[in-house]
């Protein structure tokens, strides 16, 4: 379980996240739900350990690995999509989460050869094949059209039903996935 408890982050005077607090369960799709611009993003970034809160606590994710689903795709430009992937685990795992969201046929292709969509279908198999003990997803299926949305959301859940999943979304439609809540 990870427990976040009055949490507070600020940069350069502005408060971003002010005593923040909520419990994610040990399995399942926790969504983080908020306007823009009301930390969101710094809040997975503070999970993640990938920033430092000013005050409060993040327990439940030390000595975890954590898989994470940036905003961005941030694949590597000068590797395909299997190099991609499976820079983080092996070919054969990586070659089985590209097949999983319909990218078998794109493993011999660069990003730059790619729709936006199907970068972030490998961005999202590259955080899988990881295989970490929480997934962390920030906006994880935009640009995703709605067939191959509705499938990678399924892996997922699947995904979920075994290890905590944090998830942030403005799409109404996606934000039903979620099992929990924190309101921002």
């Amino acid at each position: 379980m990870i427990e976040v408890k009055n949490l507070v982050k600020s940069y350069g005077g502005n408060t971003v996240l002010a005593g923040i607090s909520f419990t994610v369960p040990q399995s399942g799709i926790h969504g983080i739900f908020g306007p823009s611009g009301c930390g969101k993003t710094t809040l997975l970034r503070l999970i993640a350990g990938l920033e430092k809160a000013d005050s409060g606590e993040i327990t439940g994710t030390q000595g975890k690995k954590i898989a994470f689903v940036f905003q961005e795709d941030r694949l590597l430009p000068s590797c395909t999509a299997l190099k991609n992937v499976s820079i983080v685990s092996d070919s054969e795992t990586a070659l089985k989460y590209l097949k999983l969201l319909h990218l078998e046929n794109a493993a011999d292709k660069f990003p730059g050869e790619m729709s936006g969509g199907m970068c972030r279908r490998a961005a999202i198999a590259r955080a899988l094949a990881f295989g970490g003990d929480i997934l962390i997803l920030d906006e994880p299926f935009k640009g995703i059209e709605k067939e191959l949305r509705d499938e990678a959301q399924s892996i997922v859940k699947e995904y979920a039903k075994t290890h905590p999943v944090l998830f942030v979304t403005h799409d109404e439609d996606e934000k039903l996935i979620a099992d929990s809540v924190t309101l921002l």
